[in-house]
């Protein structure tokens, strides 16, 4: 793979969602989550700054599972949507506005935590209880930076030629 491949990060999201799925899907199934059928994956762009009224910089998402949201019990994709907004806005997980900083809410914005900010890649889960759309969305950062850093390994031990071009 070329090194502007690798270090697409667009790439990575992809990557990070293929890798990631069997994980999740089994996660849906977990004892606890009888009801829940499905679980929606939003990765925003971490190269585009905040605005009030801009839209949503989406560099990836994915539903897991049951493909017909009229068969959910709650519409994931706008609460995945809704954490990764808080999560862009103030820079944090949603767990930490939560917790730490609840005066950060601004109305309509969801309270369940599972969106995680990490080096400033944003991943926001939604499906399942709370402590799992966050471990799922620990798990995607994680394999998203994987494929970032082997890129960037790549490009420094110059077996990869051109990237800055």
């Amino acid at each position: 793979m070329a090194g502007k491949d690798v270090m697409q990060l667009e790439y990575a999201a992809e990557y990070a969602l293929k890798v990631a799925g069997p994980s999740i899907l089994e996660a849906i199934r977990f004892p606890f989550e009888k009801s829940r059928v499905a679980a929606h994956v939003v990765i925003l762009d971490p190269r585009i700054p905040f605005e009030k009224r801009g839209s949503l910089p989406i560099l990836a998402e994915q539903t897991f599972g049951e493909q017909d949201s009229l068969k959910w019990t709650s519409n994931f994709k706008a609460i995945a949507h809704s954490k990764a907004i808080i999560c862009w806005r103030t820079g944090l997980s949603t767990r930490a506005v939560g917790e730490k900083a609840p005066f950060l809410y601004e109305h309509g914005d969801t309270k369940y935590s599972g969106g995680v900010v990490c080096d400033g890649l944003i991943v926001a889960v939604s499906g399942m209880n709370w402590e799992l759309d966050e471990a799922c969305a620990h798990m995607v950062i994680a394999f998203f930076w994987a494929h970032v850093r082997h890129g960037r390994d790549l490009i420094m031990q110059n077996r990869d030629q051109g990237f800055f071009e």
